[in-house]
């Protein structure tokens, strides 16, 4: 049979009666019948499987809802990539065109000046023809005026040379 303090107490337990005894060392031991409070046990152990299975359809659900969730954000995301995308692709096509556009406005910017620049030329060539004609046109009527101005004079000196023969 059994010895010692302990196995006394298992052997008292099995009659159901909870025992204590002291060891040699002075450490006490407390027993109980293996079977008291089985029943308090069971339902508590039901509860918490209830409580866990409950607890892991709850959480079976959120998994799913943020599956869902998960799934609905890459497709957002993919859409937006495309998007963006789709706006990069318009945007560098725009700058391209702006690029052609400042090319073609430079291109005509420079023959536009070098127009202006062929008539600056001509005009200058322009003015100084002229000038030069002013001059001589100028020279010409001074030169006329002075004729002119000679001629009358000796038209008056004729008239009056006339009219002194006249006189006498």
């Amino acid at each position: 049979a059994a010895q010692g303090p302990r196995a006394r107490a298992d052997m008292a337990n099995l009659n159901g009666k909870t025992t204590e005894t002291t060891t040699p060392t002075g450490r006490r031991v407390t027993s109980s019948p293996p079977w008291k409070g089985a029943d308090e046990t069971a339902e508590l152990l039901r509860s918490v499987v209830k409580r866990l299975r409950s607890d892991q359809a709850s959480l079976s659900s959120e998994v799913l809802d943020l599956r869902a969730e998960r799934d609905a954000l890459r497709v957002q995301t993919t859409a937006r990539a495309a998007a963006t995308e789709a706006e990069v692709d318009a945007l560098e096509a725009a700058i391209e065109q702006l690029y052609g556009e400042r090319t073609e406005l430079r291109r005509e910017l420079d023959e536009a000046q070098k127009h202006d620049s062929q008539l600056r030329s001509e005009m200058r060539q322009s003015d100084a023809v002229a000038s030069a004609r002013i001059e001589r046109l100028t020279l010409e009527r001074d030169a006329l005026g002075a004729t002119l101005l000679e001629e009358r004079k000796r038209q008056v000196l004729n008239d009056r040379a006339d009219d002194e023969q006249d006189d006498d």
